[in-house]
C-alpha cells in the first residue's frame, strides 16, 4: 500500500530525495551513538577510572581494620563511618559523572555502591559475627567487596561496548 502511493504519487527526483534524507538520519544516528560511547569512555573512564580502583583499595584498607580481636562498639561505628565517607567520595568522583552521560549506568553503579555499602554495614553491626575469624571476615567482608567490584567493572564493560 506505502508502495503504491509513493509510485503514484512521488516522482523520481522526489523519491531520490526521501530515501537520502532517510540515509542521512540514520547516519546522524549512528554518529551520534558513537560519539555518546566515546564521550563516555574519553571523559569519564580514561581521566577517572582511577577514582574506581582507589575507591575498592580505601574500603579494602578500612575492613582490615575489623580483623582485630580486640575491637570495639565505637570502633565499629568509625569503621561504618568511614566506610560511608568512602562511599560518599566514590559517589562524588566517579559515579556522578555518568549521570548527563548515561542515567541507566549511574542508576545501576549508584545502587551496586549502596548494596555494598549495605552489606559491609549489616555484617560490622551484627555481633554475633565474629569478624576478627579470619573465615568470618572473608565470607562476610572480603566476599562481598570483590564481588560488587567485578558486578561494576562488568557493568562498565557491558555499558561501554
Amino acid at each position: 500500500m506505502i508502495i503504491d502511493w509513493i509510485k503514484n504519487n512521488l516522482d523520481a527526483a522526489m523519491l531520490i530525495s526521501v530515501i537520502s534524507i532517510i540515509i542521512a538520519l540514520v547516519n546522524t544516528y549512528i554518529v551520534y551513538k558513537k560519539t555518546k560511547h566515546n564521550i563516555l569512555k574519553t571523559l569519564i573512564l580514561d581521566y577517572n577510572l582511577k577514582f574506581f580502583y582507589e575507591y575498592f583499595t580505601n574500603i579494602k584498607k578500612t575492613s582490615e581494620k575489623l580483623k582485630s580481636e580486640d575491637i570495639n562498639s565505637k570502633i565499629k561505628t568509625d569503621i561504618s563511618q568511614e566506610l560511608v565517607q568512602c562511599t560518599q567520595t566514590f559517589r562524588q568522583e566517579f559515579i556522578d559523572l555518568f549521570f548527563s552521560v548515561n542515567q541507566d549506568l549511574y542508576k545501576e553503579l549508584d545502587g551496586k555502591a549502596q548494596k555494598l555499602l549495605d552489606d559491609l554495614s549489616n555484617a560490622i553491626g551484627d555481633d554475633g559475627i565474629n569478624l576478627y575469624i579470619e573465615s568470618k571476615y572473608n565470607e562476610c567482608i572480603a566476599a562481598k567487596i570483590v564481588e560488587h567490584e567485578s558486578e561494576m567493572i562488568k557493568l562498565l564493560i557491558d555499558k561501554c561496548r
